[in-house]
């Protein structure tokens, strides 16, 4: 199923959006390519998530740092979680294919966890919305 931007995936926050926004593009460009066997083309995916998921997360915790987040230590730590496993991907043995499925199914888990919980979460906290 590919992964899509919509509209319950907006924080408001216009740059955390527009990096939500670039990670989804990305995605679907390693959806739209099944079978990939190429193994520059697998490598260069995961750089491109990688590069856009490290830049994302360096302005959102500074945002987060900014506005004295309560709960700052939990969500970079789920960011973190993310770093650790996104790291292991090039290390894995198997095909290209499947390093392309490994890293799908992890964007899809971000999407549906982390936007979906603690990044609306902080855009509660941010528009002083009680939830």
């Amino acid at each position: 199923m590919p992964i899509k931007w919509s509209e319950k995936l907006r924080t408001g926050i216009q740059s955390i959006d527009d990096e939500h926004w670039k990670i989804i593009e990305i995605s679907q460009k390693i959806q739209c390519r099944p079978g990939i066997e190429n193994d520059v083309d697998v490598r260069h995916l995961i750089d491109e998530f990688n590069t856009a998921y490290r830049s994302h997360l360096i302005n959102e915790e500074f945002i987060m740092r900014e506005l004295n987040y309560p709960e700052f230590g939990a969500h970079a730590d789920e960011h973190e979680a993310l770093l650790c496993i996104l790291n292991k991907i090039p290390q894995m043995s198997g095909s290209s294919h499947e390093e392309c499925q490994k890293l799908c199914f992890l964007i899809l888990q971000w999407i549906t966890s982390h936007i979906e919980g603690a990044e609306m979460k902080f855009a509660d906290f941010v528009w002083g919305r009680s939830g």
